[in-house]
């Protein structure tokens, strides 16, 4: 079995490039972070945004082709929050670098304390402790997302936005001390969450979202399935709409699981 292996080791390394990453990828699972984008595509209640729209410029039927055109909020769905979005001078959404956009990922866990109090936070020993429990630091350039559990309310509007009495947004998110020291710390590429913003609802300010956009760094919002996810493993493909000068847009975020 031993000679088998180093046999198909020694073939796949005569194949191009393109070849061996193909059957590097397609050994492993695919688990597509992204969810659809329509009218019930998970927003903030942004009333400057509009609604999601979608509508037939031809048809089949009358022109014998389809086409369509759309309009949509950045903010809306699983989308990338650029760097220039609270700083002028940093990259915009077409100016993030492709090597940017994809990396190892590194998944923590904030379900159990998130069920019992909407405004949970992970803090810095959370990330500490969970890289001595997997026995490694988490390396630069990885993709750290935040799995709360929230992504089971993704399809009704109302249970994921949690609006209290007073207005106020009520769900969990990064604090400023875990994303300072993953940026700073572990010069990570990107944070990642399955809620509306990295930072927590109820906070006052973007302080979160700050420290990625002065470190030159952006984060991926309204992530689906983050509950098929290791912990440690996957391997995150990102892709935003490449749109010029924007400060948000929406990303296909692809993560490949080893079986």
């Amino acid at each position: 079995m031993r000679l088998l292996a180093i046999l198909s080791l020694t073939v796949s390394a005569c194949l191009p490039f393109g070849d061996r990453l193909t059957r590097v990828l397609d050994r492993a699972g695919v688990v597509d972070l992204t969810y659809p984008l329509d009218e019930r595509s998970p927003s903030p209640p942004n009333p400057r945004g509009g609604p999601f729209t979608l509508e037939s410029l031809s048809t089949l039927e009358g022109d014998g082709i389809l086409t369509q055109r759309y309009c949509t909020p950045a903010d809306l769905g699983t989308h990338l929050t650029a760097p220039r979005l609270l700083d002028r001078g940093q990259p915009s959404v077409a100016a993030l670098p492709p090597r940017g956009l994809y990396g190892p990922a590194f998944v923590l866990d904030l379900r159990e304390r998130a069920s019992k109090d909407p405004d949970a936070l992970l803090t810095r020993t959370d990330v500490t402790a969970f890289e001595r429990r997997i026995g490694r630091k988490i390396p630069r350039r990885a993709l750290v997302f935040l799995r709360t559990g929230w992504g089971s309310r993704a399809r009704d509007l109302a249970s994921y936005r949690n609006q209290d009495a007073q207005g106020r947004l009520r769900f969990p998110g990064f604090s400023a001390e875990a994303a300072r020291f993953l940026v700073r710390e572990r010069a990570v590429t990107a944070l990642g969450i399955d809620t509306l913003s990295v930072d927590r609802g109820v906070a006052a300010t973007r302080e979160v979202q700050r420290i990625l956009s002065a470190a030159g760094r952006y984060g991926l919002t309204n992530l689906a399935q983050l509950d098929l996810l290791p912990e440690v493993g996957a391997f995150v493909l990102v892709a935003p709409v490449k749109i010029a000068r924007a400060s948000a847009g929406q990303a296909r975020v692809l993560a490949f699981v080893p079986k």
